[in-house]
């Protein structure tokens, strides 16, 4: 049966066989990247902050493309106008049929990234700021191949609609090294006093009443030459996250090494992970925990992570049965490589007549970047920032055809379209906080994302 679009339901069928390839996923996408000529991604996790996560995941050759820009859409190359992109996402995506693959968490489905500025198709929230990026508000693709890494066994599977495992290992067997990257003519969308006077402004609100915290960002862009899958790899060895991902959509690039969930939907079960709460790593045992320590005896840092678990709750009980909603962990501390956050996880059973697309746009955006309560933080957000944020503070994650899906905030993360690189990063204001201190969180979380490239010259 086909809709306007000419799209049919269209049932996939898809094989698994074991390929001979060498056992390091950044090396064998770096080849496939180069070699397929098509859109592609690299999906990896360290667990905890210390443990590589079991699977890694790359996947190649589309069947299928969405983006969304307003409300624009472009299907499989072919443009037409939708009320909804969102909607319009769910509906095509209700449409492919493919059998579960069960040893796998992930064998197919869409792969890509929400943009933070998609959320006016959620909630009511002005449109002041200007569109200086020009990113899609949503690309997805599905991918005809997924190489699966599994760090437990060792051993290396392909799931495909195309059935090209053999083509597959001779590209991977040619070998390509990453390029080099270069990044110059660094420039701010906001400067030190502009942004200081934009924390004030928000205290003021926080004063009068209107919200609990919001967070403000600001951006670094500068012209760039090579390889962004060079400033990935360097990304994921000096902070190993939880979720790290390259996104490869032709002139839309997205890279990042994020901490934190967005939500994540497995076999019904809902979870958010809310993290909010840092302090640097100590040099030894001792230090490590008197910081610890000093974190969680902080009552202005434990004051901000309960509000954030009281709306992640409020988030999910908007999708999940009623009285599902519980919080497991409490004000826990993860730790990681550099630093070490206050994190809890919260849990729910999702509503029968509710799908993963209901969920994440229940919990979207996450309140550790939007502030609280989230519509009232996000119409201020929209007053004081100075420019649509793009991928920032989005979503990037898949929805698989069991009906799952898992998303991370997109933080710590690069985007880039045609030649120029972005890189935003913001600070969560209180009551308390002073503007110059929250300018320098900006700019250290900006100066550990580009690396040895000065943020502010």
């Amino acid at each position: 049966m086909k809709d306007h679009m000419g799209l049919e339901e269209n049932v996939l069928t898809n094989s698994i066989r074991r390929v001979d390839v060498h056992f390091d996923p950044l090396k064998v996408y770096s080849t496939i990247k180069e070699l397929s000529g098509g859109k592609s991604f690299l999906l990896e996790s360290v667990e905890g902050g210390a443990r590589t996560a079991r699977y890694s995941f790359i996947g190649f050759d589309p069947i299928f493309e969405f983006r969304s820009k307003g409300k624009n859409v472009e299907v499989n190359g072919e443009s037409y106008k939708v009320e909804n992109p969102y909607t319009e996402l769910e509906t095509i995506f209700k449409r492919f049929r493919c059998g579960r693959i069960e040893i796998l968490p992930f064998s197919g489905g869409m792969v890509g990234f929400l943009s933070y500025d998609i959320v006016r198709f959620f909630e009511e929230i002005p449109d002041l700021l200007e569109d200086d990026l020009k990113f899609p508000d949503a690309h997805f693709i599905i991918p005809a191949n997924i190489l699966c890494f599994d760090h437990i066994t060792r051993d290396t599977v392909l799931v495909s609609y195309a059935k090209e495992a053999e083509k597959i290992e001779k590209i991977v067997e040619k070998g390509v090294e990453i390029g080099n990257f270069s990044l110059s003519s660094i420039k701010s969308n906001m400067g030190k006093e502009e942004f200081e006077s934009s924390v004030i402004k928000a205290k003021e609100y926080i004063e009068d009443g209107d919200i609990f915290q919001t967070v403000l960002s600001r951006r670094l862009t500068g012209k760039y030459e090579g390889d962004l899958l060079h400033s990935y790899k360097i990304l994921r060895e000096i902070n190993p996250s939880p979720y790290m991902f390259y996104l490869d959509f032709g002139e839309t690039k997205v890279a990042g090494s994020s901490p934190e969930m967005l939500v994540r939907l497995r076999d019904e079960q809902l979870m958010l992970r809310p993290l909010a709460g840092t302090r640097p790593r100590g040099v030894d045992a001792e230090e490590d925990e008197k910081l610890k320590l000093n974190m969680l005896l902080d009552a202005k840092e434990r004051a901000e992570h309960i509000m954030l678990v009281d709306l992640g709750r409020n988030d999910l009980g908007r999708v999940a049965d009623y009285g599902s909603v519980k919080v497991n962990d409490l004000c826990s501390v993860e730790k990681y490589s550099h630093v070490q956050h206050i994190v809890s996880n919260i849990t729910a059973h999702l509503k029968k007549d509710k799908s993963a697309f209901d969920a994440l746009r229940a919990t979207f955006p996450a309140g550790t970047v939007s502030g609280a309560p989230k519509i009232r933080a996000m119409e201020i957000i929209e007053e004081l920032e100075k420019n649509k944020r793009g991928p920032y503070a989005g979503a990037v994650g898949y929805f698989d055809f069991s009906g799952n899906m898992d998303f991370a905030i997109t933080i710590r993360t690069m985007f880039a379209l045609g030649n120029k690189a972005h890189f935003q990063a913001g600070a969560g204001i209180v009551a308390e906080s002073d503007p110059e201190r929250e300018f320098y969180e900006t700019k250290h979380k900006l100066g550990s994302l580009i690396s040895s490239v000065e943020a502010d010259k």
